[in-house]
Order: C-alpha cells, then sequence, then structure tokens
C-alpha cells in the first residue's frame, strides 16, 4: 500500500508540503499588489521628465536604475523609505 498526501492550493497547482502550499497561496495573494504596483512604477518611468539621475530610483553609486539590478535583493530601498 501507499499512501501519498497532497496540498492543493487555491488555483489547483499541488505541493508536497503544506508549507510550500502555504507560501504559495500567501504569493498568489499578493500578486495583484504587485502587479499593480509595477504598472504604477512603469507608468512613473514613462512621464519622467527630469531625466533618469533626478528619479527616487536613480542610483548615483552605479550611475543607474536600482530596478536595473540583476536581483531584486540588491535593490537599496533605503532612499525611497523601504
Amino acid at each position: 500500500m501507499k499512501i501519498e498526501q497532497r496540498f492543493i492550493a487555491c488555483n489547483g497547482k499541488e505541493f508536497k508540503t503544506e508549507e510550500d502550499c502555504t507560501k504559495y497561496e500567501k504569493f498568489i495573494n499578493e500578486l495583484p499588489n504587485i502587479i499593480f504596483s509595477l504598472k504604477k512604477i512603469k507608468k512613473m518611468c514613462n512621464e519622467h521628465q527630469l531625466g533618469c539621475n533626478s528619479c527616487v530610483f536613480y542610483n548615483e553609486d552605479s550611475d543607474n536604475c536600482m530596478l536595473r539590478e540583476e536581483f531584486p535583493e540588491s535593490w537599496n530601498l533605503e532612499r525611497i523609505g523601504g
């Protein structure tokens, strides 16, 4: 006999552990907020008339937009209060 336990997220995705399933569902629940924020940032970038170096996301150390860093965990959010 084989007993298999599965955890199924709200959208039908299956997981082997309850912890993984719970983490995934929390992410799914936050996704609309993340997408809204990304669209807002994109709009800010498109409307920015003064050049990137006057933008709140501009990183003086790298002379680049901090959102262009390779991975989000390397974004320095202290400048914008994060």
